[in-house]
């Protein structure tokens, strides 16, 4: 064979082998072009936000639980994305809202006559007692005189505030003490503290005027009150009550 028909030979060789491997890449590139991408095709962490589409990643691609807070930006989550009834009370930190998140609209169906149970009559009731009569001082070793009385009817148990005020007149020249104080005389008996007077006269007619307040705790139902009053001596009618009064103002809320 000479030098050309070698060469010939040759070429034919290569362009075979040339034709047979171009079309065995063809094969091989149009197969993985056919093939779906899959998970185990995709190195961990290598798909970032710029390649994923707008809108491509929806809710049914999202795992249950995987979005955490974590993973939300701040005032992303607006009223617009939160389903309605979708928030319970547990949802909410306390103390979060305040009244200018409350749209003054949206409070409906709210008895405002009522606070805890209690009727806006309930919550609390004020009274009172007076009585205005001259009557000589019992000595204040016998616990002295009940000189006003009063009985009043609360619908719950809780507290009575009472503030007394009584007034009394020098019958001598002498001088002497005079004392008042409010006492809950129910089945238990609460006393209270004596307000007194040492240098109450100096001259006939002169007057002196004494204030006491006490808490007593009540139960539902009638409680009676006593403003009792007297002087240190009963053997010469030094002092006389001249008038007493009793306000009164209670309510089914526990003391400060």
């Amino acid at each position: 064979m000479n030098g050309l028909e070698k060469a010939s030979s040759v070429l034919a060789t290569r362009w075979a082998f040339t034709s047979i491997l171009a079309a065995a890449l063809a094969l091989i590139v149009g197969g993985q072009a056919n093939a779906q991408v899959t998970s185990a095709d995709i190195v961990d962490g290598q798909v970032k936000t710029p390649d994923l589409a707008s809108a491509a990643v929806t809710t049914s691609k999202i795992a249950g639980n995987a979005v955490t807070g974590a993973k939300i930006a701040d005032n992303a989550v607006t009223s617009t994305k939160v389903q309605n009834n979708s928030l319970t009370g547990a949802d909410i930190q306390d103390g979060s809202i305040t009244t200018a998140d409350i749209s003054a609209s949206t409070l409906t169906d709210i008895n405002a006559s009522e606070l805890n149970g209690f009727k806006a009559d309930e919550l609390i009731r004020v009274g009172e007692a007076e009585v205005t009569q001259i009557v000589d001082l019992p000595s204040c070793s016998l616990l002295g005189l009940a000189y006003l009385t009063k009985t009043i009817n609360v619908p719950f148990k809780g507290n009575v505030l009472v503030t007394a005020m009584f007034t009394t007149q020098a019958s001598t020249t002498a001088v002497t003490s005079v004392a008042a104080r409010v006492d809950h005389v129910d089945s238990v008996v609460q006393h209270g503290i004596w307000a007194e007077d040492h240098t109450a006269f100096s001259a006939p007619g002169q007057r002196s005027n004494l204030v006491s307040t006490e808490l007593f705790a009540v139960e539902a139902g009638t409680s009676t009150l006593e403003l009792r009053v007297c002087d240190a001596s009963d053997t010469d009618q030094r002092a006389a009550a001249i008038r007493g009064k009793m306000t009164f103002v209670y309510t089914p809320n526990p003391p400060l």
